[in-house]
C-alpha cells in the first residue's frame, strides 16, 4: 500500500506534499482519516493483526476477546471485560471499531507462501487486505475471491467506485473533502485536504 503524502503540480506533473488514495488505500479520504498516524485502534496486541468471529449475543468473551460487527462489515471491535456483553459499540464493553485497513497498517502482515495463517489473521497481499476464515490455512492458500478460506477486506474506497467521481482539471475549484479522480481513468483519487494551499 502507498501512504505517501505527496502533492502534485498538475500543471508541471512534479510532486509534493498532499494525500494521494487509489482505489486500494483510501485511509485518508475525508471521513476515514484512519493512517497510523491518527487512527482510533486502540487494540492490546494490534501488531498480531487478528481479526475476529461474527460478535453472537450468546456467546461469552474473554478479555481482550476480538469479533466482527456487523457481520460482513470488516469493522472488529475488542472486549474490555470478560463474561456475556451487549452488541458491540463504543459506550458498551467493547474497544473499536477498527477496520480490516487499519488492523493490516498497524501490523504489516504481508502474505507469504510459506506460512500456514492462523483463523482471522488480517494481512496484505498484492495491495487488497484479506482476512482468513475460521479454518485457517495451509502454507501456500493463496488469497482469492470464492474460497472458504479466504474474505475480501470491503475496499476503503468502495463508497466512491462505480459512481461518478469528477476528474480534476487546473480550473476545478475546489472545497476540503471533495474527491476527484487524476488522471482520467486512472483508478487515483485525491481528496482535497485543505483551504489555501497551491496546485490543490
Amino acid at each position: 500500500m502507498d501512504y505517501t503524502n505527496e502533492k502534485i503540480d498538475f500543471d508541471t506533473q512534479e510532486s509534493d506534499d498532499a494525500s494521494q488514495a487509489s482505489e486500494k488505500d483510501s485511509h485518508q479520504m475525508s471521513g476515514n482519516q484512519t493512517g497510523s498516524s491518527g487512527h482510533n485502534c486502540n487494540f492490546t496486541n494490534y501488531q498480531d493483526g487478528l481479526g475476529g468471529p461474527v460478535w453472537e449475543s450468546s456467546a461469552s468473551y474473554n478479555l481482550d476477546d476480538i469479533v466482527e460487527w456487523p457481520a460482513g462489515s470488516g469493522h472488529f471491535w475488542q472486549s474490555t471485560t470478560a463474561g456475556p456483553t451487549s452488541e458491540p459499540d463504543s459506550t458498551g464493553k467493547w474497544t473499536g471499531p477498527c477496520s480490516c485497513e487499519e488492523i493490516a497498517e498497524e501490523s504489516g502482515v504481508v502474505w507469504d507462501s510459506m506460512v500456514a495463517y492462523n483463523a482471522w489473521q488480517i494481512l496484505d497481499y498484492n495491495g487488497a487486505i484479506w482476512f482468513v476464515q475460521d479454518a485457517g490455512t495451509n502454507a501456500g492458500d493463496v488469497p482469492q475471491q470464492g474460497s472458504d478460506l479466504w474474505v475480501l477486506c470491503e475496499d476503503s474506497c468502495a463508497s466512491i467506485l462505480n459512481i461518478p467521481t469528477p476528474v480534476w482539471e487546473s480550473s476545478t475549484l475546489v472545497t476540503q473533502g471533495e474527491v476527484y479522480e487524476y488522471p482520467a481513468n486512472s483508478g487515483h483519487y485525491y481528496t482535497v485536504v485543505g483551504v489555501g494551499m497551491d496546485n490543490q
